[in-house]
């Protein structure tokens, strides 16, 4: 009976020993959730690079209303655009130097209508085009301390073939058809001194993401310090940043380091199945570049140029049967000398949520051709535009991005003197433009190389223009023409996309 009741206690000791051994403080605060505080990290020197091929499929729908002094007007158009490209994108990041680089070759056709009702006449046109984009962009800051001299480059080489028939009815009836060929050419550099840094840091993310599940499937022993993570995450730096041409033997090798790191550390001691596939489940589904903290000024100036050609066949044929053929080249060169300020703000507020906020001014002196006929050489401009937004990342594979974001633009244009024969005219407009809209972005990874995009956006947008036209004939007083036009414009657009990541 004694060897009974001895046999129980040890049971019950045992039992008492386990349960509380369950709930000893460091037991209990693996229970906690995993956090680290995005905004102290920073990245150790790396390269970051991807090369990904890119299906895109994009639609716009829009409403436009106007009312002129002397009728009404409204409008409708549809566009669907499907296109590929190839791209690549790298960020070069030091204690001296942070560097971003992208091209983009990109190649589709566009299928376009619109129909629009004004003065008594309704008026059609579809569109049909096709072409190819090639497009480079490079912006590098060189730091000492806190402060940093910046130079950039943006650049686009444009192809483009386009086919277009429009109908007008109402009074008298009209067709047209034109068939063109533009080549354009646009540089802009730039160079601004700045104060601020902004960091990347997705890595730190990730490597929170990797010890969570982890913890999800007990397999933490301790929970780890904020050293601990901070090394982890320049780990996951140096492994993310590194390329192999053979993606299996890099995923091998990835893994082994994150294993033998975790385990010589101790925050995991038992190697198995299950820790195995929870680092491996995030890790092949971790995000591109997105989890970014700083704040950045900068000032500089932004000079440019774009030159263009257009080779055109126009073929008109009226109601009574007469048909005009019309071939025409035109040739454009515009300049613009720009002084450029803004501010550059990211906080990540949790493991999961990120606030973007940004506001850019720019204003100068462009070379504006008002219309075909008037020339008016450099005039001021100036544009003030913000943005406000939020990013939601739950997991290492889904993305969502809200913003708003808002514009005003200013500009003056006026003409010289022109002589036309007997006939001299003079040109000033003054437009004022105002846009406000909202965006979405959703990103899902399909697996670890293929990922699908959707984004949507609305806008609103209005247009105050006020134009004075002075006809001056020899031997006659001048006559004046004033008019003022206010538009709205509202613009719900679409895309949807899958990318494949090549390496």
């Amino acid at each position: 009976m004694r060897k009974w009741l001895l046999f129980i206690g040890l049971i019950s000791f045992s039992s008492v020993y386990g349960q509380w051994k369950e709930y000893t403080p460091g037991a209990y605060q693996l229970k906690d959730s995993l956090n680290y505080n995005l905004k102290d990290y920073v990245n150790p020197e790396y390269h970051y690079r991807e090369f990904e091929a890119l299906f895109h499929f994009t639609g716009d729908f829009s409403h436009r209303s106007s009312d002129s002094y002397s009728y009404s007007d409204k409008s409708t158009t549809n566009n669907l655009s499907p296109d590929i490209s190839f791209s690549s994108f790298s960020i070069h990041n030091t204690l001296h130097r942070q560097q971003q680089t992208s091209w983009q070759l990109l190649g589709g056709f566009n299928a376009w209508n619109s129909s629009r009702e004004y003065d008594g006449y309704k008026a059609t046109e579809n569109t049909f085009s096709g072409g190819a984009n090639l497009n480079y962009d490079n912006h590098t800051r060189f730091y000492r301390g806190n402060k940093y001299l910046g130079i950039g480059l943006n650049t686009y080489l444009s192809y483009k073939r386009e086919s277009s028939k429009s109908e007008l009815s109402g009074l008298s009836s009209y067709g047209n058809e034109n068939r063109s060929t533009f080549v354009g050419v646009f540089v802009q550099p730039d160079i601004s001194i700045g104060l601020g840094r902004i960091e990347e840091t997705s890595n730190a993310w990730l490597a929170v993401h990797l010890l969570r599940a982890l913890q999800r499937n007990n397999r933490l022993t301790v929970l780890p310090t904020t050293h601990d993570i901070k090394d982890f995450s320049d780990l996951v730096a140096r492994l993310r940043n590194s390329r192999s041409f053979d993606n299996r033997f890099r995923l091998v090798s990835d893994l082994t380091a994150l294993d033998s790191a975790l385990r010589v550390s101790g925050i995991i001691s038992k190697d198995d199945i299950a820790a195995f596939s929870a680092i491996n489940d995030v890790w092949i589904y971790s995000n591109r570049p997105g989890r970014l903290s700083g704040n950045r000024f900068y000032l500089g100036i932004s000079p440019g140029i774009t030159w263009s050609r257009l080779d055109s066949k126009i073929i008109d044929q009226a109601s009574i049967g007469d048909t005009v053929t019309i071939d025409s080249v035109t040739e454009d060169h515009f300049l613009n000398f720009d002084l450029i300020a803004g501010f550059i703000s990211e906080k990540p507020i949790n493991m999961e949520w990120q606030r973007s906020f940004s506001v850019s001014a720019r204003g100068g002196l462009r070379t504006t051709e008002a219309t075909s006929h008037y020339d008016a050489g450099l005039s001021p401009f100036a544009l003030l535009s913000t943005l406000f937004g939020y990013g939601y990342y739950p997991d290492t594979r889904t993305s969502i991005k809200f913003s708003v974001k808002g514009s005003i633009e200013w500009q003056s244009v006026k003409s010289d003197d022109e002589p036309l024969g007997s006939l001299s005219e003079k040109f000033q407009l003054e437009e004022l433009n105002w846009n406000l809209g909202a965006n979405t972005v959703f990103q899902y990874y399909l697996s670890p190389s293929l990922r699908f995009n959707l984004n949507a956006s609305i806008n609103y947008e209005t247009n105050h223009q006020t134009t004075n036209m002075e006809y001056q004939v020899s031997g006659y007083r001048p006559a004046l023409q004033d008019k003022t036009t206010d538009d709205k414009l509202f613009y719900l657009s679409y895309s949807a996309s899958v990318i494949y990541m090549i390496w």
